[in-house]
Formats: structure tokens, C-alpha cells, sequence
């Protein structure tokens, strides 16, 4: 963007390529125009033409659209091109190769940014003309789980953050797709924790969880849940690290190690090392890496730097 380059954001469906736009812009501190090319007409981006002069000396030119920026600095967003109408595209097009509609021009503070969804992902598709596809420097964006993890700290239920470090796969599986008009993604299990979170009962979430990410991921998700929620409470664990109980199932360990890192502090890092130091090492590691992560402040704590010490070949130092 800051090289003038128009950029293209190539992915699968429902990993965030639109959330992507906003956070660049907003990272940036410009505006952001987000068009989704399928809502839209040629005529709703070419403008309206109209007459003017008389005679021989009438021409035909067009009214631009208000949607379009005309001052300040920006991401013009121009979701689902691929899936838009070729007509639609058309217009865009000229938006891309020339940076003006018939007798709009886009300012110059503004850079274009265009995504679509793979041709594999199936639905309407459009192969991009190779001089377009010439103009866009293109990226391939892929979903990765620790990233999502970060970004959903806090904005996810902690359950569904569980059960995706003990099924990272999971996040986004397209084979579940052919199942069912339902599967994973990582904007689905966002709306997973939204339901979880509203306090249905246990029916009503399997059918809202499968008809969010299919039948398969919401039955393995509740089945998850129902073993966490047998765990000893955070409170318990707190108050008795040395004799609180610990689980049995490696999804249960996952699941407290989480619950657990969501409410380490300073004043209670001794008391969540002295329960993690009950369990195998592979979810102490995790425990650390994540707490490193995402609460820089506990890395200066006396308990964190012995723990480090003490396991220093699990961290890979010498």
C-alpha cells in the first residue's frame, strides 16, 4: 500500500481476508471503502450518464457515485471480485488499470486492495484476464492457529480456544464442507463462541454449534465441553495447586491449561506453575510459550525465570 501497489488477497472462505482490510487501514490510521462487488451494478460504479450541450455538441457523460472517495487517504476494499458479475468486473477493472471511471478519478492518497476466494472453493468464479491479474501484486492468505488464538483472546469464548489448541486442525477444514452446507473456519468458530456464550442448553447449542460448523466439529466440540466443565474450577485450582485434581484426557489437560493461562498473574503465577508442574510436559511448555506470548509482564517474575532454568532443555537452550 505504502508502495502504490494494487493488491490482491487470495483465500479460502471465512479466514478473514475482509477483517484483514480493516485492521491494515485502521493499523495505518486512513480510511477504508469497502465495496462488496456482488451487491453491485455496473451502473452503481460507472455513475449515471447524462446529456449535456445540444445539437451536434451533445455528449454523454456520467454522474460518479457517491461511494466513491473523492479527498484524504484510504484502502479502496474491493471484496469478492472474482464472484462479482463480469459486468461489475468491468467497471472495477478500469478502476484497477486506470484509477478513474469515465470522469471520476480516484485521488491519490487512495490505493486499491481487491480479494476473492479461491476457484477451488467453488460457487461463481470468474478467471481474472492475465493484463488485470498483471496489475496486482498478489497474496496468498492462510489461516494460522496461534495467530487466531492471539486474536481471539478475549473476544472468544475460552472453551472454543481449548478445544481448537487440542484440534488445531480444525480451524479451517474444508473436507467437512462436502458434508454439509456448514463446516470450520475461523469466522465460524467466532460465531461458535458467540452462541456459547448466550447460555442455551445443551440441545439448542448442538443445534445452532451444527449449524454453524457442521455435525462432526459440534459434536466433538460439546463432547470437549462437557469433559472441561467436570474439571476442578479455576477458583479450587488457585486456592489448592498441590492437591486440586488433574486431569486424565489430553483434551481436558488442554482445556484447563487454558482456562488456567486466561487467569495468570503476578499475584498468582507461583499457584498456576505449582498446578501446571503436575502435568506432562508438553502442556507446561505450552502454558509457558503461550503466557509469553500474551502476558509479557509475568516473564519477570521469579517463578517464570526458575521454571525457565529448571527446564531449560525443553526451551532448546544449552
Amino acid at each position: 500500500i505504502e508502495a502504490g501497489h494494487p493488491t490482491f488477497i487470495w483465500g479460502d472462505p471465512g479466514i478473514g481476508k475482509s477483517d484483514f482490510a480493516r485492521w491494515v487501514a485502521s493499523s495505518m490510521k486512513i480510511g477504508l471503502i469497502d465495496l462488496r462487488l456482488t451487491l453491485y451494478d455496473p451502473t452503481d460504479l460507472k455513475g449515471y450518464p447524462v446529456r449535456s450541450g445540444s445539437g451536434t455538441k451533445e455528449v454523454m457523460s456520467f454522474i460518479p457515485p457517491a461511494l466513491l472517495p473523492t479527498k484524504g487517504k484510504g484502502i479502496l476494499f474491493l471484496d469478492e471480485l472474482p464472484q462479482a458479475a463480469p459486468a461489475t468486473q468491468a467497471a472495477a477493472y478500469q478502476l484497477v488499470l486506470d484509477r478513474k471511471l469515465n470522469e471520476y478519478k480516484l485521488p491519490d492518497g487512495w490505493q486499491i486492495v481487491a480479494a476473492g476466494n479461491h476457484a477451488r472453493n467453488g460457487g461463481v468464479h470468474h478467471a481474472m484476464p492475465p493484463a488485470l491479474a498483471n496489475r496486482f501484486t498478489h497474496i496468498m492468505l492462510t489461516p494460522d492457529h496461534a495467530e487466531w488464538d492471539d486474536w481471539a483472546r478475549g473476544k472468544v469464548d475460552d472453551m472454543v480456544r481449548a478445544y481448537l489448541r487440542f484440534r488445531p486442525a480444525q480451524l479451517l477444514d474444508m473436507e467437512a464442507r462436502k458434508a454439509g452446507i456448514a463446516y470450520p473456519t475461523p469466522r465460524s468458530w467466532a460465531k461458535c463462541g458467540q452462541i456459547l456464550a448466550q447460555g442455551h442448553g445443551v440441545s439448542t447449542e448442538l443445534e445452532l454449534l451444527t449449524g454453524t460448523i457442521g455435525e462432526g466439529a459440534a459434536t466433538e466440540l460439546l463432547a470437549f465441553i462437557k469433559t472441561a466443565r467436570e474439571l476442578p474450577s479455576l477458583d479450587e485450582i488457585l486456592l489448592s495447586p498441590d492437591t486440586a485434581p488433574v486431569p486424565v484426557s489430553p483434551g481436558a489437560k488442554y482445556a484447563v491449561a487454558t482456562l488456567l493461562e486466561s487467569k495468570a498473574s503476578k499475584t498468582n503465577i507461583k499457584q498456576c506453575l505449582t498446578y501446571m508442574g503436575r502435568l506432562d510436559k508438553e502442556y507446561q511448555t505450552a502454558f509457558m510459550h503461550n503466557i509469553t506470548r500474551t502476558k509479557r509482564e509475568l516473564s519477570s517474575t521469579k517463578e517464570y525465570i526458575d521454571w525457565c532454568l529448571a527446564n531449560r532443555e525443553l526451551l532448546g537452550v544449552g
